[in-house]
């Protein structure tokens, strides 16, 4: 059994057909990208080389993180097993506000380190920097290279399912990030739900808000689409 079919039979029912969906999309894109000659192609071959053995660590460690996680906001979305856990942390001092401040500053934690681990795995196996022209302007992928640059440059290069990663929210990785994000625990006269809001850059002009649930949402679909992406290149270069 494969990293990924392992993986993907481990999640619930309703998120396995999207990690089937994803892992054959990863799958295409970087038999595409191998064909266009963008793969470094040597580390097939070079299985002791520090960065691949280093790479190792940090997937083991994305999927450990991302596992706890599961298992603390599975804690936290059922009321009794929360109202025990509060209970049985006062004598720590723990309170029903430091366990809203935990949950999400662990949910904006795994949904950061998902998506810079999706970014930095992709540049990772590629052959770079590698040029390309928009309406005729030089553009280049590079180690540097941010994310949202990075999906746009696989479009204009005709990657193969390039749409499958249009639901990848960078604007949102931006502004958390940066630290430009708040809290809002009971709502507010806008948003009756608990929420944050976040900008997406210090001018604090294009503010916009997130509900727990949709933030809770996000960081796990990031996290589907960042261990598919791992697991796929794991299973590519053997």
């Amino acid at each position: 059994m494969s990293w990924i079919d392992k993986f993907c039979k481990e999640l619930p029912k309703e998120e396995q057909i999207l990690c089937y969906q994803l892992a054959d999309y990863f799958y295409d894109m970087i038999v595409d990208l191998d064909k266009k000659g963008y793969l470094r192609s040597e580390l097939k071959v070079k299985k002791g080389e520090e960065g691949r053995v280093n790479s190792e660590y940090v997937i083991k460690n994305v999927r450990k993180v991302t596992d706890a996680f599961n298992k603390f906001s599975s804690m936290y979305s059922d009321k009794e097993r929360q109202r025990k856990f509060i209970e049985l942390n006062k004598p720590y001092g723990m309170t029903k506000t430091d366990l809203n401040y935990l949950f999400y500053s662990e949910s904006v934690f795994v949904f950061l380190q998902n998506i810079e681990a999706f970014r930095a795995f992709l540049l990772f196996i590629m052959k770079l920097p590698i040029h390309y022209e928009v309406k005729g302007k030089k553009e280049k992928i590079n180690s540097k290279t941010t994310l949202g640059k990075l999906l746009k440059g696989f479009k204009e290069l005709g990657i193969r399912k390039t749409d499958a990663l249009s639901d990848i929210d960078y604007n949102l990785r931006n502004g958390l990030s940066h630290g430009l994000f708040w809290l809002h625990e009971q709502g507010d006269s806008e948003h009756s739900k608990p929420h944050l809001h976040y900008s997406k850059d210090i001018t604090f002009k294009n503010i916009k808000p997130i509900t727990f649930d949709d933030l809770l949402s996000k960081a796990r679909k990031q996290a589907i689409y960042t261990i598919c992406l791992l697991y796929v290149i794991g299973d590519w270069f053997g």
